[in-house]
């Protein structure tokens, strides 16, 4: 049975139309997070926004010359489900694009975490969070345990919300406060963003975010960004998508010779 979308409103456009008048009138970019509530609203079940987001991911791939391979989702599924197919799709497609801006999955010189072994607790969880504008965001962070210091680092997902590049200062002082202060000083816990690619032309990218501590107001501060020219194999490999080596999500099209034919009779 098709879940129903809780937010479904069937004057949807009014509800767009009335949001939208606020953002011209006001400039306040906070409106955008209503208006973006009432796009979603048009539709009455999850399944419907499962295939909005699905035929978007194929005209994408069209443009591109590409065949796409879509993981079924039931009619059942939720926001989670949808976003978390759609995001390997976009790095699928984007592999493509970008055609060598993978960077190469070991660990890199310098940094001691996040090795292929069991030598420290490491765990993998999809977090939500809310963005700018109150839009409702979400990554994955894994955090590595070690005896004197633990190792987040957050994993983009392609159009879920604001990035924790963004706002990691407030993601990682929530994350300290919430998971490591009592086992860690703030110097111990040790940032990191991974991104599979950076929108539909960008590369791969692992940085580390060196955070400053304010003491008074026990909280991040300012940051600086180091850059890696790798990244580990247990962060990118954490949450791809299972799928069979031989079936992959998406492939150059072939034109056939057939294809070819109807070609030269339309052009003609």
């Amino acid at each position: 049975m098709p879940l129903l979308n809780p937010d479904f409103d069937p004057d949807w456009k009014a509800r767009f139309e009335r949001a939208k008048r606020r953002v011209d009138a006001t400039g306040n970019q906070e409106h955008l997070s209503a208006m973006h509530n009432a796009f979603w609203s048009r539709y009455r079940t999850m399944a419907e926004i499962r295939d909005f987001h699905f035929d978007a991911v194929r005209r994408k791939a069209n443009i591109w010359d590409l065949e796409v391979t879509i993981p079924h989702l039931d009619d059942d599924c939720t926001w989670d489900d949808i976003a978390l197919v759609s995001s390997h799709l976009e790095d699928a497609i984007n592999e493509h694009i970008t055609q060598g801006g993978r960077l190469g999955h070991q660990n890199p010189e310098g940094l001691h975490a996040f090795f292929p072994d069991d030598s420290a607790q490491r765990f993998t969880e999809y977090y939500q969070y809310t963005g700018f504008w109150n839009f409702p965001s979400a990554c994955y962070i894994t955090t590595e345990y070690q005896e004197s210091a633990a190792h987040v680092c957050f994993t983009l997902i392609p159009n879920a919300g604001t990035s924790p590049i963004n706002m990691i200062v407030e993601l990682a002082t929530s994350i300290y406060h919430d998971k490591l202060a009592g086992r860690y000083d703030p110097g111990e816990a040790k940032w990191y963003t991974y991104f599979r690619f950076a929108g539909p032309g960008g590369h791969e990218g692992f940085w580390q975010a060196v955070l400053s501590w304010d003491k008074q107001r026990k909280k991040y501060t300012k940051v600086e960004w180091l850059h890696f020219s790798s990244v580990p194999a247990v962060i990118a490999e954490s949450t791809e998508l299972e799928t069979d080596p031989q079936e992959p999500l998406v492939r150059p099209r072939v034109i056939s010779a057939i294809d070819d034919e109807d070609a030269g009779e339309r052009d003609a």
